[in-house]
């Protein structure tokens, strides 16, 4: 099944910016920008064939109920290494003393 649509959940500041590169690649790509846990409830409420949801460094919690009627895989991204998933990496390497690699 072909992606047509994707919600993407991120901030003003770089979800504009993600949408437009995923629309790039694929032309005709429906790219709803969406920054709050009510927005996305109201996207997801219609036929969701031929849809992904894309988290890009959103705090917004996906219940698992959205999860289970998605057609596919969600994907979610944030900026930080495996040893410090989540919205915050810097903040939790900070807390525990951690060294930049290669140091």
């Amino acid at each position: 099944m072909a992606i047509r649509r994707i919600p993407l959940l991120s901030g003003e500041a770089k979800g504009p910016v993600l949408g437009t590169i995923l629309k790039a690649h694929q032309p005709g790509l429906e790219v709803e920008l969406i920054s709050t846990s009510d927005a996305l409830a109201a996207a997801t409420h219609e036929p969701l064939d031929g849809c992904r949801l894309v988290s890009f460094c959103s705090s917004v919690i996906v219940p698992q109920v959205l999860l289970t009627k998605l057609p596919g895989p969600a994907y979610n991204f944030h900026p930080g290494p495996p040893e410090y998933p989540g919205r915050y990496p810097s903040v939790f390497a900070l807390y525990d003393g951690a060294q930049a690699r290669g140091e």
